[in-house]
């Protein structure tokens, strides 16, 4: 795959598609996520890749979301079906084969559970979940040279857990596939 060229067509269909704020937030993400990739010997363009494209859907109508994601064939639990939006990740990976012809299953993994996780995501998918959360411009601060220092999934594991607490505080409802997410992170960590 010309990662360069997909990049390119993916970052503009985002300018074009997402607004101002949620562009900057793509930017920043694939950033940190090409970051951390190279931190972790991950391809740092595949990072970019699936950083730049995991929320081009994410401003869609709630009809337009529900659709694409549909084509996945998984189920939408309880919080999904509340909130639409919350499956813009799944929307996002059917959108990038369909329509820039992504292929490459752990990049459309990581796209599509970006906002939950799942245990068994992969370290690309673990990078995508984990610069979603810890980008510079998100509004809790981490310092991102410590966070480096973590082995792999202890971080992931981190973030979880500083997620879980965030949208608690916020008093809104976490979806079972995080604390899914989380017991898998913390039986791999005792491994």
């Amino acid at each position: 795959m010309d990662f360069d060229k997909k990049i390119g067509e993916i970052t503009d269909f985002a300018r074009e598609n997402l607004s101002e704020s949620r562009f900057s937030h793509s930017l920043w993400v694939a950033g940190t996520a090409a970051a951390f990739c190279a931190n972790y010997n991950l391809n740092a363009s595949r990072g970019f890749l699936a950083g730049i494209a995991h929320d081009i859907c994410k401003e869609m109508s709630d009809e337009r979301i529900w659709n694409l994601a549909a084509k996945d064939g998984s189920e939408a639990d309880e919080i999904e079906r509340e909130k639409i939006s919350l499956l813009h990740g799944r929307a996002a990976a059917v959108l990038l084969k369909e329509r820039f012809a992504i292929d490459d299953e752990e990049v459309l993994e990581a796209v599509a559970h970006h906002t939950f996780g799942k245990p068994d995501l992969s370290d690309l998918g673990l990078m995508i979940f984990v610069a979603d959360k810890v980008e510079p411009t998100r509004e809790r601060k981490n310092d991102l040279r410590a966070l480096q220092k973590l082995p792999l999934r202890e971080l992931a594991r981190k973030i979880v857990l500083e997620n879980i607490a965030y949208v608690k505080f916020k008093g809104k409802k976490m979806s079972n596939r995080t604390f899914d997410f989380l017991d898998w992170l913390e039986e791999v960590s005792k491994q």
